[in-house]
């Protein structure tokens, strides 16, 4: 259980490149939204987190996942996909951040359960704005440990 840190947000941002990996750090942190920030830097690192497998066998699963689309190894469609699949990540929010603004990406998103599809903004303050328009379901931290139970939405 992670009862003294129930209203903490676990959330799981999957961009390879380092300065909007900063950057939505820097947006998180200024939100005021109590979170536990994790990283992973390509699609194949973000699977075995969300599956936790590996090295990330203990880890409890994400409450909300910032996926971007254009990575190497698996593609955030990818990560998408093969997460609408698996049943205990089906009802994961998982909001695509990225700087595609591609009509083909937003679909296919769109079509595969995006909970949303966000393009990236170019500063820390239009990020922020982002943060706190999304859906306030989504950032509800359930009462059990989410590395214990499926995650519906």
């Amino acid at each position: 259980m992670i009862a003294p840190m129930e209203s903490v947000i676990e959330l799981l941002v999957v961009d390879d490149n380092a300065g909007d990996v900063r950057l939505t750090c820097v947006a998180v942190e200024r939100s005021g939204l109590r979170s536990h920030v994790t990283i992973a830097r390509d699609g194949e690192e973000a699977m075995a987190f969300l599956r936790r497998s590996g090295k990330f066998a203990t880890v409890s699963r994400p409450h909300l996942v910032l996926l971007d689309i254009n990575m190497p190894r698996l593609t955030g469609l990818e990560v998408l996909e093969q997460a609408r699949q698996d049943a205990a990540l089906a009802g994961l929010p998982i909001i695509m951040l990225t700087g595609s603004d591609s009509e083909c990406d937003m679909d296919k998103a769109t079509s595969l359960g995006a909970s949303a599809y966000l393009l990236k903004p170019l500063c820390v303050d239009d990020l922020l704005n982002a943060i706190h328009h999304i859906e306030p379901r989504w950032l509800a931290a359930p009462a059990a440990s989410a590395g214990d139970e499926d995650i519906r939405a």
